[in-house]
């Protein structure tokens, strides 16, 4: 029962340093994204994105 409860320790340490470094990157990530301006149409959530950039069509089959 001992083996099973110091792996189990180990194990609840090992996931709470992945979370800490989960959340370090996040918070990297979110600086480097926090770089980048956005038009205030696309910062409000609207669909004008839609508009700016018409959807692609596939080429048609070769014959």
């Amino acid at each position: 029962m001992d083996q099973v409860t110091s792996h189990n320790a180990a194990l609840v340490e090992d996931a709470g340093k992945a979370a800490k470094m989960l959340e370090q990157q996040a918070q990297l990530l979110a600086l480097s994204v926090g770089r980048f301006q956005l038009e205030a149409a696309y910062a409000n959530g609207s669909d004008s994105e839609n508009d700016a950039y018409p959807a692609l069509t596939r080429p048609s089959a070769l014959p």
